[in-house]
């Protein structure tokens, strides 16, 4: 590899390990936000089976609530019924005593409904209850290895950068400043070489195989760039 090259490849590593580095560190409050999502979901399926639960529970309390009323009814008309003399206000009341017992039964096979109901959602609670604290515990766990993930890359960051104008100031000037035009092209991604070896006649970038002319310009130590991707090129 000629000395230019090696003086290029050895600042582009630091340059690409960095936008690899800064790219790594832009995506974790996403990563941190679907976390974040999953514990919401979790959460808002507890809150869901919990209103379920309670509001089986309400129903439950109403319905036994409407029942000893009635039973407290019945029982003030049947001692009234007592003290009847003609024979068609018995019928009446006999008749008002069976619509008592007929809504009677009607609320004790609701309150039968509601119970099972009642059951089934605070088992449904309990389930969720679980899952929400697993769900609390894992996103804890993404939240520091996240954290600790930031570090280590802003840790590294710090120093490849420290580095670099070392690397920088080793490179001749004019190649310094050919290089960072190449990696301000738009056709280019900052984690990815625009300074590429020759593999095989071919651009280790594009994989175009180039001209003759151009692969003997590279192998005499010449730069020169792909034809196709104007990636710069070097002899290995």
């Amino acid at each position: 590899m000629q000395e230019w090259a090696a003086q290029l490849t050895a600042l582009q590593q630091i340059d690409v390990n960095l936008a690899k580095l800064q790219g790594q560190v832009a995506q974790i409050p996403e990563r941190m936000k679907h976390a974040e999502a999953l514990f919401a979901e979790e959460a808002a399926a507890f809150r869901a089976a919990k209103e379920a639960a309670q509001n089986a529970q309400k129903t439950q309390m109403r319905l036994e609530a409407e029942a000893g009323g009635l039973v407290a009814k019945r029982r003030s008309f049947q001692q009234k019924t007592a003290t009847i003399k003609r024979n068609d206000e018995y019928q009446a009341a006999l008749e008002q005593l069976r619509q008592f017992e007929a809504e009677l039964k009607r609320l004790d096979d609701e309150q039968l409904v509601w119970m099972e109901r009642a059951e089934a959602a605070q088992g449904t609670l309990a389930q969720k209850a679980k899952a929400l604290a697993l769900a609390e515990k894992r996103a804890a766990e993404v939240r520091g290895d996240l954290k600790q993930f930031e570090e280590n890359c802003r840790r590294q960051i710090a120093e490849l950068e420290a580095r670099r104008p070392e690397a920088a100031a080793a490179v001749p000037e004019a190649l310094l400043r050919l290089y960072t035009r190449l990696r301000a092209n738009r056709n280019y991604r900052a984690d990815q070489p625009c300074v590429v070896p020759l593999l095989g006649g071919a651009c280790g970038r594009c994989h175009t195989v180039q001209p003759p002319q151009t692969r003997q310009q590279v192998v005499r130590g010449e730069q020169v760039a792909c034809e196709s991707c104007g990636a710069l090129l070097y002899q290995e």
